[in-house]
């Protein structure tokens, strides 16, 4: 095991369900070395290949890596999940998302090519529909009130149009999310 990438769970920041969104479809895209290294230690930790990281598995990989967590942390990891069904697994996608480090997610590469693909129609922005498009073509389907809320969240009107500069600032700007009170990752 990793000690970083364990230890990255527990330093993961809260994200609004708009990033979340994001950071799924970051997780989907990427393929690279960090991604196989986490792949690996994914597979490591999922000993029963049930495609899932229980909260016994989970304890078991801090106590290896010599990291002290008490309970309530480990179950804070478990809801910051993204498809927070209320158990306590992770599946292969939250785990990524949440064992991904800050430059995973700072790197402008990686962000504009998710840019891109929000942005199908390359008007250089996006809108909610753009959002809502982008969810149907991976199967999340959301409902335009539910996007709504989404930009709500992070303090955006519901006609406004994030540019690539704001859509990072939306996954790494910390003043950003501590500014409007960002929640837990939780679903998807």
């Amino acid at each position: 095991l990793d000690k970083e990438v364990i230890k990255n769970l527990t330093n993961f920041n809260e994200k609004s369900q708009l990033a979340k969104s994001i950071l799924k479809y970051v997780v989907k895209s990427i393929s690279s070395q960090k991604m196989e290294k986490l792949k690996h230690q994914f597979n490591i930790l999922d000993k029963n290949k049930t495609g899932f990281i229980t909260i016994d598995q989970l304890k078991l990989a801090f106590s290896y890596c010599e990291i002290n967590i008490d309970n309530d942390e480990l179950l804070s990891i478990f809801k910051r999940k993204i498809d927070n069904k209320g158990d306590q697994k992770l599946n292969y996608t939250s785990f990524i998302a949440l064992a991904l480090d800050e430059q995973m997610t700072t790197n402008r590469e990686i962000l504009w090519e998710a840019f891109t693909h929000f942005d199908s129609k390359s008007k250089g922005y996006l809108s909610i529909e753009d959002f809502k498009l982008a969810l149907d073509r991976s199967c999340k389907t959301r409902s335009y009130d539910n996007i709504v809320n989404m930009f709500k969240e992070v303090g955006l009107k519901k006609d406004e149009k994030i540019d690539f500069e704001r859509f990072c600032s939306l996954l790494t700007d910390k003043k950003l999310e501590e500014k409007i009170d960002i929640r837990l990752l939780s679903s998807l």
